[in-house]
């Protein structure tokens, strides 16, 4: 009996030796080393983004014949929201309710704008429903549209303000109001071509924030 439970521990050990065996073999022949593997450091890299186009008419936007193209790219707080939905937003508080209601809720991304730090805010309506066994169920929803607050606007003119409008037409307002703009897509316009499809993507020339009415004037 005790020759046979010997044998049998005997035998365990070479097919354990015979398998380690194998898979340092194996190791040895297939996995490559780190001296084998690609290196990255002192590399460039360079990766070419696949973008999609949009074409609009130059009669559209009155910059005479000819088709103009842009792409998207990024985010940035661009256009005022108007009076109206500035009145609800202002009305919204920025700090999270103790139970229920609607508040400004803060996404995590700032913006920098000539010196001055902005936060990136979402509209978060908070719903918390209590049970009759005293217990709390909180649930959370999120609209997608983002916005920054300007918190005390400024405005650099010796003359009245009213004379000068946000691009959806209403007026300035006055200094110190609190001003909500949306945060939008980036459009980037082709400013040294018509059409992207005549060269590749790294050899375009794209300006932002520029019509392409200013784009005609300047004879790119």
């Amino acid at each position: 009996m005790k020759n046979t439970e010997s044998q049998k521990i005997y035998w365990l050990w070479v097919w354990a030796v015979v398998v380690l065996s194998l898979i340092l073999t194996l190791s040895f022949y297939i996995i490559p080393s780190f001296s084998d593997l690609p290196k990255t450091s002192g590399n460039t890299f360079y990766l070419t983004p696949q973008l999609s186009w949009t074409s609009v008419n130059g009669s559209e936007i009155g910059a005479g014949s000819g088709t103009f193209y842009y792409t998207t790219l990024g985010e940035y707080p661009q256009t005022y929201v108007g009076d109206s939905q500035n009145s609800t937003l202002v009305s919204y508080a920025l700090t999270e309710p103790s139970r229920s209601g609607t508040y400004m809720s803060e996404t995590g991304n700032k913006y920098e704008i000539s010196g001055t730090t902005y936060i990136e805010y979402q509209i978060c309506t908070k719903t918390t429903v209590v049970s009759l066994a005293g217990a709390s169920t909180t649930t959370y929803k999120y609209k997608e549209e983002k916005y920054v607050r300007v918190p005390s606007q400024k405005i650099y003119s010796s003359s009245s303000s009213s004379s000068y409008k946000f691009s959806t037409g209403e007026s300035l307002g006055s200094a110190g109001e609190v001003k909500w703009f949306k945060v939008e897509p980036i459009k980037w316009w082709v400013a040294n071509g018509l059409s992207p499809a005549d060269r590749s993507t790294n050899q375009l020339k794209l300006v932002s924030d520029i019509s392409p009415i200013q784009k005609e004037r300047r004879k790119w």
